[in-house]
């Protein structure tokens, strides 16, 4: 006879039963629990819970039967009594004395029509409606469907606790949910703790990378470092080769490193190392014996059976690749991949930073090293003149600290003679108000004892450069040049006067001679030999003058004057060289207003723009002296026929030293200083001096000075 279980009040029956199910959070001890007051409380002869598996399409269940558990799984698509509960109505249904109800969180999940999965044919949302026979395939992955799993009972009950069944199948689901809302939430928290421990590792290494000096200890370390991140056997780096454009093995882990690098590959074997590369993200290979990318004599040489091999590409730059080697089978997870690459990235990224660092470290050293022996001192001032850099190099020329303007704020000035400091102040308020211009200047510098040495300067605005922020001042001891220039120019001076002595002399008595009134021929030679004098006066007089304003010794000496009489007295000097050349020499001086001159350094000036002209001037050719004048100003010209002066040279004509003519064209060389005499004195009262010219048509100077009304 069939035993029947004894009738449990309800209230108990719940009261077990929602004990059960609140006595553990996880899901499979709560299953053991429902289980257990299942088979205890109702007394039924088994008990089971099924859960559906969607990755599967299976209903999984533990069974429980005379206190044994065996687990089940049943594939949705068969029919059986346990697939039909599943997509039964909330009351479940009774097969004999077997009691099945569908576990369900929600009868509509969606907002569809609840309990729809049960009469698909009637009650389905979609469109087509989904026929009955094919439900166990459409149904569970359709958001309107709310059942989870079955709860099974075998055995007689009373009515009263048939009656309850329902509230205990709603009661299994929520337990169920929570259960599994709790089993995913611990999961993510130990996916985040592993995520943090992983980040961790990584950290640590992008830092040791950043932090190491020597690069084969760096590279040692990094091996390790990242075999400890994947858990691995080992660990082989290699890094790119610009030149051969390969990887070239450095440094393994977990095997001999000098083994590694004899690792030769002949031409076309296949690398795991170049095919991450090319791929571009990272490789994993779940059996390396069996693999097309490496070849089998490659893959022989080492112990690893799987491995990940991890790309270093930064800013689209190859750099290497790592190969993550373990020495048993086994498979890679997607979320390993994913580490791997993120690994990999930030790896690279490390490295390359480590590599620029390196560079920028090398680069400072050098431009240190070579500050440190160079014999010009760099200054950075900020726009008020304060110090905010000096090379290294202020101690051995100047005797100063380079690092103290760091303890104190120390102005620029002070380090100048007072008597130059007004000149200084000058030349840093134009620098500061154009930016990118560069000044130079010569100014008196203070030592550490004070005193002063003579140094050049060449100053650049470089405030708005953001590598910069500051007037760059590149400062050159000149005290020898400034020695040499002083005794250049007394020796210039005592040979000026040497020659202007007996000069002078043999210029009377050729005046003298002329007077006496020679005959034709001999007054011809003596009248070339006065004018020739006449030409290496202007030319001492040049090299006096050029001392001279080396030494601010240099006057002009202005007052109300006619420019006609020395014009013409000039013109009237070169008669015998536009003979003996056989030069045409024109001279065509209308009236003149009056101009504030020194007549002597015009006088100057109009000699060497008359004995360039006749120089450069071929025979047959002509030398043309005119003036002009306006309201304001006078102007002179001094036009030739000769061979002309290309545009590239005109602009070096008016500067100290500078011959714009090619040697082929030049009869005779001068001392190119002519020129910038010329262009001193004419400054000097207050007019300008030019030049046009035409490649084998010509040249004309012309110099234009203030009326006396105008002047100043």
């Amino acid at each position: 006879m069939r035993h029947r279980p004894r009738p449990v009040e309800p209230a108990l029956l719940l009261a077990r039963f929602h004990e059960a199910l609140l006595s553990d959070l996880e899901l499979r001890p709560v299953l053991r629990n429902i289980l257990q007051v299942a088979t205890e409380a109702l007394e039924v002869h088994q008990a089971a819970v099924f859960l559906y598996h969607p990755e599967t399409a299976e209903l999984r269940g533990e069974v429980a039967s005379d206190r044994t558990v065996s687990t089940l799984a049943l594939p949705l698509v068969v029919e059986g009594v346990v697939q039909q509960a599943f997509f039964a109505p909330e009351e479940g249904m009774r097969v004999r004395e077997d009691h099945l109800l569908p576990i369900v969180v929600s009868p509509s999940p969606a907002g569809g029509k609840p309990f729809c999965w049960t009469d698909p044919r009637r009650l389905c949302a979609l469109t087509p409606k989904v026929e009955p026979e094919r439900r166990a395939g459409q149904c569970p992955s359709c958001p309107h469907f709310g059942a989870i799993g079955v709860l099974s009972l075998e055995g007689q009950l009373p009515p009263q606790t048939r009656r309850l069944l329902p509230l205990l199948a709603r009661s299994t689901a929520l337990a169920v949910r929570n259960a599994r809302v709790y089993e995913e939430s611990k999961a993510r928290q130990a996916a985040l703790a592993e995520q943090g421990e992983f980040l961790h590792l990584l950290a640590q290494i992008t830092r040791e990378t950043l932090e190491h000096d020597g690069f084969e200890a760096l590279m040692q370390t990094l091996v390790a470092r990242i075999a400890e991140l994947f858990g691995a056997d080992s660990a082989h780096l290699a890094l790119w080769d610009e030149t051969s454009r390969s990887v070239r093995p450095v440094v393994a882990h977990g095997i001999s490193s000098a083994l590694y690098r004899g690792v030769r590959p002949q031409d076309g074997e296949p690398t795991l190392t170049e095919h991450a590369l090319r791929l571009g993200r990272p490789l994993a290979v779940e059996d390396v014996l069996d693999s097309p990318y490496i070849s089998p004599r490659l893959a022989r040489l080492f112990p690893t059976r799987s491995a990940l091999v991890l790309p270093l590409i930064a800013q689209g730059r190859p750099l290497g690749a790592v190969i993550v080697g373990f020495h048993s089978l086994r498979s890679f997870r997607p979320e390993e991949i994913a580490k791997a690459q993120q690994a990999a990235e930030l790896i690279a990224l490390a490295m390359l930073k480590a590599r620029l660092l390196a560079d920028e470290g090398r680069r400072q050293r050098w431009f240190r090293a070579l500050l440190e022996n160079s014999h010009d001192v760099v200054y950075v001032l900020d726009e008020a003149g304060l110090l905010i850099y000096v090379s290294p190099n202020a101690r051995s020329v100047l005797g100063y600290d380079p690092e103290g303007y760091r303890s104190a704020p120390i102005q620029a000035m002070d380090f100048l003679h007072p008597d130059d400091r007004p000149k200084a102040a000058e030349l840093f308020d134009r620098l500061r108000q154009k930016p990118e211009t560069t000044l130079r200047a010569e100014l008196r510098l203070l030592d550490h004892r004070g005193q002063a040495i003579w140094a050049e300067v060449w100053g650049r605005n470089l405030l708005a450069d953001p590598a910069v922020g500051g007037l760059v001042l590149n400062v050159r001891d000149i005290a020898e040049q400034k020695r040499a220039e002083r005794a250049k120019n007394e020796f210039i001076a005592s040979v000026s006067h040497e020659l202007r002595t007996p000069l002078t002399a043999i210029m009377g008595f050729t005046e003298l001679m002329l007077e006496s009134e020679p005959d034709p021929h001999n007054a011809q030679m003596l009248q070339i030999s006065y004018e020739n004098g006449v030409r290496l006066r202007n030319m001492i007089s040049n090299l006096l003058d050029a001392s001279k304003l080396d030494a601010g010794h240099f006057e002009v000496l202005l007052r109300p004057a006619r420019l006609e009489p020395t014009l013409l007295e000039a013109a009237r000097a070169f008669e015998g060289v536009a003979r003996l050349s056989q030069v045409v020499l024109e001279v065509d001086l209308p009236p003149l207003p009056a101009v504030q001159a020194d007549l002597e350094r015009l006088a100057q000036v109009v000699g060497n723009l008359l004995s360039n002209a006749f120089k450069f001037t071929p025979r047959g050719g002509m030398v043309r002296l005119t003036a002009a004048s306006s309201a304001a100003e006078v102007s002179i010209q001094i036009e030739d026929t000769g061979a002309g002066i290309p545009p590239a040279e005109q602009a070096k004509l008016f500067q100290r030293f500078g011959q714009g003519r090619t040697e082929a064209a030049r009869g005779m060389p001068g001392t190119g200083l002519g020129l910038f005499i010329s262009r001193v004195i004419v400054e000097a009262h207050g007019g300008r001096i030019g030049v046009e010219s035409r490649v084998g048509r010509g040249t004309t100077f012309t110099v234009t000075l203030p009326c006396a009304q105008t002047a100043g």
